[in-house]
């Protein structure tokens, strides 16, 4: 009784044991996942017509590969099994994401595909109109990113992009020059145009009316004048950009006050310009006479031209400010009176439209010194002539001064530091055989009366002559060659101070 009590315990424990481990058995052969995965692609580089491959599971349910730019159907799969699916690049492929396509659903990757790709370019449009487009032609330009113009203008949206065609809109900023095409892949490249692009601008043929009046319309004739920016006018630095009307071949302006003859240009909106053959006149006053000449300082000055209603200032020789108040005005006389600073010289007329215009003529005073003789030869006569040249050191110097003309137009102004500067004409030479004297006037300013110059000539710098200056008024000096030492040539004449400082007017050097 006993051993069939154990036997029925042992047999009881057995069958358990037994459903435990068929249990178990149950849980580790529970079926396989059918789920598509994957897991990697590649190889990363690859170029079109190569082989890429996946790697997952249950791969052989896949019924197409959707690249960006292309779809792969299973037929053309060169291997497929559950965890590898091998093709080849469509030539078409680009840069993105792919896709495959499951009788369950898509399955997207999470990195791109990106390709090794060698573009080309075999032509390009080779002169366009800034607003239009241009057409490239060549391989894989649907990897390019970007075209950037000479300038620096960026296009990086497209008017259409294939693989083998690329049309992009020209910016308005673009110059002439080779463009760069920025060009994606694993190694992203960029690539110069061997020939540059030509970019039209602006011409003009004809400006009307000419002469013409500042706050007046003038009319620009030309081409491509839709392409102007701006007009900018001699004798003004900033450009006008605001146009009574604009058109293809006519530009309509309002002249600007300041705006002076000469050529004007018109401004690209990529900031290149391009000049008028011809030159804008301008409807400017002239000075015909004057009336009386020489006319005394504090007497009215009778002023006769053309134009004159364009004058606001009249400014005289001598004086700081220009005279604004008349006692006539029209647009041929116009009558004020002379102040009594005034010195003799051509006269200033300031206008409205901010232009200054010299007379042509000069100016003379009652009372004032008559002309000098004639030299027989010049060192300086209005400017340097006869090749000598300007050796001078310290202080200032002014050869072309108006401020206190003793003869012609222009006078020398030397500003003397009191450092032994020195007025110099070097640099020429002349014989002296035909001359008995060396002429030169000098005209002292405030505080300079008594003062005395060295004059020294082909630099003998030991024996100098000694001259003193007269306070406000011109003297003309006159030295034999025996006072400077010279005998048969002047190589060299020297006004050097003796350590003052203080500024005088030098005219009319040379030799008789």
């Amino acid at each position: 009784m006993k051993l069939k009590s154990d036997i029925r315990l042992t047999f009881a424990v057995l069958a358990s044991y037994t459903l435990l481990i068929a249990f178990v058995s149950c849980k580790k052969t529970e079926a396989p996942s059918t789920t598509v995965e994957l897991l990697s692609f590649g190889p990363a580089g690859a170029t079109h017509g190569e082989q890429i491959r996946f790697i997952g599971n249950n791969l052989d349910k896949v019924t197409a590969i959707d690249l960006t730019g292309a779809s792969v159907a299973s037929s053309a799969f060169i291997e497929q099994t559950t965890e590898l699916i091998v093709i080849t690049v469509p030539i078409d492929a680009e840069h993105g994401p792919v896709t495959l396509k499951t009788p369950t659903g898509d399955i997207v990757s999470k990195s791109p595909l990106n390709l090794e790709v060698p573009v080309e370019i075999s032509s390009i449009t080779e002169t366009v109109k800034p607003g239009a487009t241009i057409t490239i032609v060549g391989e894989y330009l649907n990897w390019i990113s970007a075209v950037t113009f000479e300038g620096g203008a960026i296009m990086a949206t497209f008017e259409s992009q294939s693989r083998t065609e690329l049309v992009v809109r020209v910016p308005l900023e673009a110059k002439t020059g080779p463009l760069v095409f920025s060009c994606g892949g694993t190694e992203p490249i960029e690539l110069e145009s061997e020939e540059p692009l030509t970019v039209i601008l602006p011409t003009i043929s004809a400006l009307t009316p000419i002469p013409v009046r500042h706050g007046s319309e003038l009319t620009i004739t030309g081409s491509d004048l839709d392409l102007v920016e701006g007009v900018t006018f001699t004798g003004l630095d900033e450009a006008v950009t605001e146009f009574v009307s604009q058109s293809e071949t006519q530009l309509v302006i309002t002249v600007p006050n300041g705006a002076n003859n000469g050529n004007i240009a018109v401004m690209s909106f990529s900031g290149v310009s391009v000049a008028s053959e011809e030159d804008l006149a301008v409807v400017l006053p002239t000075v015909t006479a004057f009336n009386p000449n020489p006319v005394a300082r504090g007497a009215e000055l009778t002023i006769v031209g053309t134009e004159l209603n364009l004058v606001k200032g009249v400014l005289f020789k001598g004086t700081d400010n220009a005279i604004t108040e008349f006692i006539k005005q029209s647009d041929t006389e116009l009558v004020l009176a002379v102040p009594e600073t005034t010195n003799k010289g051509t006269v200033t007329l300031v206008t409205h439209p901010l232009i200054d215009v010299e007379s042509t003529i000069s100016l003379n005073i009652v009372g004032d010194l008559p002309p000098l003789a004639p030299l027989g030869y010049a060192i300086y006569a209005d400017a340097i002539v006869n090749s000598w040249g300007d050796w001078g050191w310290n202080g200032t110097v002014d050869f072309n001064n108006t401020e206190n003309v003793r003869d012609g137009s222009m006078t020398i102004k030397k500003g003397y530091d009191g450092t032994y500067g020195g007025l110099r004409f070097g640099g020429g030479s002349v014989s002296t055989l035909p001359y008995t004297e060396i002429v030169f006037s000098i005209f002292g300013t405030p505080g300079t009366g008594g003062l005395k110059i060295n004059v020294i000539a082909n630099e003998q710098w030991g024996a100098p002559h000694t001259i003193t200056i007269v306070e406000g008024e011109w003297v003309e000096f006159k030295l034999s060659k025996a006072d400077l030492g010279i005998s048969d040539e002047l190589k060299d004449l020297i006004f050097q101070d003796q350590g003052w400082s203080g500024t005088i007017y030098v005219d009319h050097v040379g030799l008789r």
